[in-house]
């Protein structure tokens, strides 16, 4: 059992070797740390994780005030999301594995920092919750992603849904990555259907359209049933209900374009995130850690060789 303060510094752990009969169902286990002697712990917001077997099995937030007030705290019991390897085996991650590996991505240095910003939001609004004042209306998640292809968006939005799910704002994190195609109809009374799978494949986690504004492309042409797919996007989004976060990625000017497509649209997404290109260093660095996760050991005559390529394909690229 580890407890932790606000900043996610480690106040303390506790060790317990259980005993376990065969036909036991129920397990009690009690474990605190610190005293009620003053100073043991000060006034603020703690989470509490219950570590089984070296897996995460259970977390749960609480605060420490002045007075004694006993609680009932909301266990965060599926912490993670599912996540697969390279070798096609599955994890669950958790937030914090998900804050590590966005903090290791190269670049994005913007995108991280709104992202950090944004969780430290929703934190202080849930401790004004805590301490009994109102907030207006949920929590709104959904988000658009600029940038060109390669620049990291769909990782960030798996990494963001984990995030989110360990913070009990998604009920299990995944991704559900569909474009155009996968959402429009070739005939009428098709295209919903596809839309209501769509959005029922992302329940409890993120639905990632890329290039969203193809839904849009025809704008003028009635035959055209992408602005079906925006109009049932916009009354899911809208409702208080939807749970799941949308997630529109794609080239900037195509996708303003795309939000201003529909008076709806603009007023759903509340999160913009620019994906800048990398810069050449940050591109040697990419090669640095693909060699290193496929094990290729680089000579020196090779690694020169490399950085000469990218640089030439960095100095001649197009739109």
């Amino acid at each position: 059992i580890r407890f932790y303060n606000e900043a996610r510094e480690l106040k303390g752990e506790v060790v317990r070797l259980q005993k376990m009969k065969k036909d036991e169902h129920e397990i009690q286990i009690t474990a605190g740390w610190g005293s009620n002697v003053k100073g043991s712990w000060r006034q603020g917001r703690y989470s509490v994780e219950v570590v089984f077997q070296d897996k995460l099995i259970v977390e749960s937030s609480f605060y420490i005030g002045t007075e004694f007030k006993e609680g009932s705290n909301e266990l965060n019991i599926n912490i993670g999301q599912e996540a697969t390897q390279p070798d096609g085996s599955t994890w669950i991650m958790t937030g914090h594995e998900a804050y590590d590996e966005l903090n290791s991505l190269i670049g994005l240095r913007n995108v991280k920092k709104q992202i950090s910003e944004h969780t430290k939001y929703i934190k202080f609004l849930e401790l004004r919750q805590d301490r009994g004042f109102k907030e207006e209306s949920k929590m709104g998640l959904h988000s658009v992603f600029t940038g060109n292809p390669g620049t990291g968006k769909t990782t960030v939005a798996r990494l963001l849904g984990a995030i989110y799910h360990s913070m009990g704002l998604l009920e299990r994190g995944h991704v559900h990555e569909v474009d155009r195609v996968d959402l429009v109809g070739e005939y009428i009374g098709q295209t919903a259907p596809k839309v209501k799978e769509a959005f029922e494949k992302a329940k409890g986690g993120v639905l990632f359209i890329d290039e969203a504004y193809a839904l849009a492309r025809n704008n003028e042409d009635s035959k055209d049933f992408g602005r079906e797919v925006i109009e049932l996007l916009v009354k899911q989004m809208s409702h208080p209900s939807c749970d799941f976060m949308v997630v529109v990625a794609g080239y900037p000017k195509q996708l303003k374009a795309f939000v201003n497509s529909n008076p709806g649209l603009g007023s759903r997404f509340k999160y913009y995130y620019d994906f800048e290109d990398y810069n050449l260093t940050e591109l040697y660095d990419i090669v640095d850690v693909f060699c290193e996760r496929y094990e290729v050991i680089l000579s020196d005559g090779a690694r020169e060789g490399l950085k000469e390529i990218v640089q030439e394909h960095y100095r001649s690229r197009d739109k």
